[in-house]
């Protein structure tokens, strides 16, 4: 047998001892746990990365789903794997396997171990030329409205200099509580077989579950919807044949879910992402969704089923949402049911999209027997809150059955943008500080989610300080919740005021704005000077300048007590950090001349468009003399870029240039 069931504790981050019997060595594990299911990481050497979601509480409204797996693998997973395709190449995401799942892949290097961040397992590999990100946490489900589904999002980032073709397949070894061969059911297809879908034939999800009347647990993947990446294809076979095969499957009709080699049922299903161009450092993005089924059911003779999505989101302001609805209808009477008759009654502001008929004739259904149908709805765009689906199910020998689900229609995200109040306030020296902080907070007041939401600033008067970026990635907002963006500006020495125009916006909700204006107080600009002893007989004296915007040119000369300090060197001025290049040349600074106590012509000189504040230049004195040291900046003068002599004041350590 290639599984073995092994139902030990699970703990995140500690050593996991398989059965005893088995003397497996212990394996580490990430794991993450809401009061619905478990997301299970493995993060050993072998098959590191490679995950499993079972059940911690379940449905609150079935007390049999406790505990249970929905993709096998326990205590550690190892068979579900994931394969990303590069130029045709195809790679294994994770570390190397040690069993039969993808024992032939082709493996990366580790840039990330499975590391719990918040509420979400992240793992990252790098796969020849592209770094893949795997995220795994929880999504508030559409078809329950509860936390008891599994986000699995992979990111393919393009991390070489060429255009490289990326594909994604993900595949689920699935598994019911302690059924290994479920039969799988999409749309109005129970899969018992290997089966494929594609195209328009694609479902919203595809379910497993064992029973209408006593269900132990309901698994579904969903594919469409919100934030979901539609996937190209699906496919459902035996785990085996996924298990050996990298990419494709040869699906074989009317081949049931015997694992290939065996004899045992093992169902599994492959989601593939196909034919996806990145440019060089660009990334895509693809999530699904995998957890817990929403199914009502109404036992009787004629047993029924009706999964719906509880809740449907609107895909954006006026827009219409489709969605998919599925009945199961089984004859759990005594014998046939004849002349079967299904029949959805819709309220006010949904109706059956292009091809659904309300009424579906069924005919016979055998005794035990079950039969799928499935419709698709669209809201009107414009009625939200809850509404009513009915299904009922009539036969000509038998008890007909009804049944009722609410789904409530959400209003779309709407998303609100305030900039919170600020000041521009000097720093003790009379300037500017390095930069300040401007915050803007975005909340959706809406019903739905918002998704790929963003918050961008634009400026006048001031600009972002180096290494910030315009543009803030915020994510994924739920209705209510609020999100903070921060930039930091450094306001104009020359600017009266700081406009900001801040923007959100959202995949599915329009864009807002917010505008504020921020005072600049009056910054004094010139050059200073200092004069430091280190108490070792020596000092250094320093030109700083501040905030030179639109100065091209200054001159000075630097005076002194003869008597007191000794300049060391016959060319004592050294330039500061401002008038260095990358290269360490400095063709703006000229040294000046060495005189009796003074050097005089010192000049540097700036590129136009910035704004130099820092240390101009430096000179190393000895102390000669004990006592009080005299030291002055004389001559000071200043150029705009025309070459226009700019008005100073100087009182000999400062030399104020003025407005």
């Amino acid at each position: 047998m290639r599984k073995a069931c092994l139902f030990a504790a699970v703990l995140a981050l500690v050593a996991l001892l398989a059965a005893g019997a088995l003397g497996a060595a212990a394996q580490p594990v990430v794991s993450i746990s809401n009061e619905y299911i478990k997301i299970i990481v493995n993060a050993g050497e072998a098959e590191n990365g490679r995950f499993g979601v079972e059940t911690t509480g379940g449905d609150p409204e079935n007390p049999n789903d406790d505990s249970m797996p929905l993709i096998y693998g326990r205590p550690v997973p190892w068979t579900s794997y994931t394969t990303v395709r590069i130029d045709g190449e195809d790679w294994v995401f994770g570390g190397r396997a040690s069993k039969r799942a993808g024992l032939k892949g082709k493996y990366g290097t580790v840039a990330l171990a499975p590391s719990q961040r918040g509420s979400s397992i992240t793992t990252a590999y790098v796969l020849g030329p592209v770094r893949a990100v795997q995220d795994l946490s929880f999504a508030r489900s559409q078809m329950t409205g509860y936390y008891d589904t599994a986000r699995i999002a992979y990111t393919l980032l393009n991390t070489s200099d060429k255009e490289v073709v990326v594909g994604l397949r993900l595949m689920i070894d699935t598994m019911l509580g302690a059924n290994d061969g479920a039969p799988l059911r999409a749309g109005e297809l129970g899969v018992v077989s290997d089966a494929g879908f594609s195209g328009n034939a694609m479902p919203d999800f595809w379910q497993a579950f064992d029973s209408l009347t006593e269900p132990s647990v309901t698994s579904q993947a969903t594919l469409r919807g919100g934030e979901l990446t539609v996937p190209g294809r699906v496919a459902f076979s035996n785990w085996g044949a996924f298990a050996d095969s990298l990419w494709d499957v040869r699906l074989v009709a009317g081949r049931d879910f015997t694992r290939e080699g065996e004899f045992d049922l093992d169902s599994a299903a492959a989601m593939y992402w196909d034919g996806l161009t990145l440019a060089p450092n660009a990334q895509v993005t693809l999530v699904t969704y995998y957890g817990l089924g929403g199914i009502v059911m109404s036992p009787g003779v004629m047993s029924i089923g009706l999964a719906a999505p509880a809740e449907v989101a609107a895909v954006k302001e006026g827009q219409p949402s489709s969605f998919m609805v599925v009945a199961y209808v089984q004859n759990t009477g005594k014998g046939p049911a004849l002349d079967v008759k299904a029949t959805l009654e819709l309220p006010k502001g949904l109706k059956l999209q292009s091809g659904s008929a309300a009424v579906r004739n069924v005919g016979d259904i055998k005794q035990g027997a079950m039969t799928q149908l499935s419709w698709q709805i669209a809201s009107d765009g414009t009625t939200y809150g809850d509404r009513q689906l009915k299904l009922r199910v009539e036969s000509f020998n038998a008890d007909n059955n009804s049944i009722t689900r609410s789904v409530r229609l959400l209003s779309p995200p709407r998303l609100s943008l305030r900039i919170e109040p600020a000041t521009i306030a000097l720093s003790e020296g009379g300037g500017l500080e390095p930069s300040y902080p401007v915050k803007a907070v975005v909340t959706n007041v809406g019903d739905s989610s918002a998704y790929w939401a963003e918050a961008s600033l634009e400026l006048t008067g001031a600009k972002l300080a180096p290494g910030d970026t315009t543009t803030k990635q915020l994510g994924h907002f739920e209705p209510g919740e609020a999100y903070k963006a921060v930039w930091y500006i450094m306001p104009g020495a020359l600017s009266q005021a700081v406009q900001l125009r801040a923007k959100a916006s959202a995949a599915n909700a329009k864009q807002v704005g917010a505008i504020s204006t921020l005072d600049v107080p009056k910054v004094q600009r010139g050059i200073r000077l200092e004069l430091e002893a280190d108490g070792a007989g020596f000092a250094e004296a320093r030109v700083m300048a501040v905030r030179l915007s639109d100065i091209a040119k200054i001159e000075f000369d630097i005076a002194w007590d003869g008597d007191a300090l000794v300049p060391l060197g016959r060319k004592p001025v050294n330039p500061g950090y401002l008038m260095l290049l990358p290269d360490g040349t400095h063709p703006g600074f000229g040294p000046g001349t060495l005189q009796s106590g003074a050097v005089r012509g010192i000049t540097c000189s700036f590129l136009p468009g910035g704004e130099p504040d820092g240390q101009l230049v430096s000179i190393d004195f000895r102390i000669a003399k004990a006592g009080g040291m005299t030291i002055s900046l004389e001559n000071v003068k200043a150029y705009d870029a025309a070459g226009k002599a700019v008005a100073i004041v100087n009182d000999g350590l400062e030399a104020i240039i003025r407005y």
